[in-house]
């Protein structure tokens, strides 16, 4: 998981109404009370880039969450239909590209499509953040064009990209 450089960091999720909920992270301690509606919220102040894995532990009465390897730095949110489907092996030099490949800081996420245009709070556990290497070159396509070209642009740093599967047509 990557968390953006430099903006407040919100950490929540749900407990028991009235359950004191504490959430550690770099260092730092919040806590917040569960709501009626079960939902806590903590804010952790701005924090610059930092490319050493950190860990988020959120305990509740009877409960306790880590969360490991986070990063904090620059995160891209995606969207596109065909756009940003291109399969990598349609370009020149693809299939080069993807075995050479070294990302190690770029950490992605693909939100499951959900349709209705109510508010979604949440989505299946099953959708969690994948370092860059450990995607297999079938399934690379997706960012390939992406991170090419914030690598020609000369940037670098961490990088979080979050797809949205209900754009992918």
């Amino acid at each position: 998981m990557v968390l953006q450089r430099d903006k407040p960091i919100r950490i929540w999720g749900w407990a028991a109404p009235g359950e004191r909920v504490t959430a550690s992270f770099a260092g730092q301690k919040q806590t917040a009370v569960a709501a009626k509606d079960r939902s806590w919220k903590v804010t952790f102040p701005a924090m610059p880039a930092n490319d050493k894995p950190q860990q988020i532990t959120v305990k509740g009465k009877d409960k306790a969450l880590t969360l490991e390897n986070i990063l904090i730095g620059d995160v891209w949110v995606l969207g596109g239909q065909s756009n940003m489907e291109l399969p990598l092996q349609h370009i020149e030099q693809g299939r080069l590209e993807t075995v050479s490949a070294n990302y190690p800081e770029i950490r992605i996420l693909t939100v499951p499509a959900q349709n209705g245009p109510q508010e979604k709070k949440g989505f299946p556990r099953l959708h969690e953040w994948r370092g860059w290497s450990s995607r297999h070159f079938r399934s690379f396509d997706d960012f390939y064009l992406v991170v090419d070209a914030f690598q020609r642009a000369g940037a670098d740093g961490i990088v979080a990209m979050i797809q949205d599967a209900a754009m992918l047509g």
